[in-house]
């Protein structure tokens, strides 16, 4: 871990904006936390494509000093917390997690789910595409027509 930086941010699946409000709430050498949890992507359903359109989002954190870090989230977060017990770790609150198993992280409240001010990330549209086809069967679609 980057000895220059007192805060990680961690983002969650659903919270992958390199634009995100918290940026603005957070003072200090800010870093990027992103766990990639396997078990957490299959139990949320998560398909081959919607998980490389999370890795084609987390390109627009490149200059927010992002970490990866492939593990189980519970252990991931304990193991950071125990290694390095001075960084302040926090997350916007999501509901669908359980906060209990981490008293060391801050959650932030975020005044509506999903924010989004800042370019379209790459690949979005093609995951949309398929997307649209899944949530909608019967509607029809602007790129069958043409």
């Amino acid at each position: 871990m980057n000895r220059n930086m007192d805060t990680l941010v961690w983002l969650a699946p659903s919270q992958l904006n390199a634009n995100h409000p918290i940026y603005q709430e957070i003072d200090g050498r800010v870093g990027t936390l992103f766990i990639w949890d396997e078990a957490y992507f299959e139990k949320m359903g998560f398909s081959i494509k919607r998980q490389y359109f999370i890795w084609q989002c987390l390109q627009d954190f490149k200059k927010r000093n992002l970490m990866v870090i492939k593990g189980e989230t519970d252990q991931v977060l304990k193991a950071i917390y125990q290694r390095s017990p001075d960084i302040k770790i926090v997350t916007p609150e999501d509901r669908r997690l359980d906060y209990s198993r981490w008293s060391f992280i801050d959650k932030i409240k975020q005044p509506q789910f999903l924010v989004y001010q800042g370019k379209v990330p790459f690949g979005f549209f093609k995951f949309w595409k398929q997307a649209e086809q899944t949530l909608f069967p019967n509607k029809p679609h602007l790129s069958k027509s043409a």
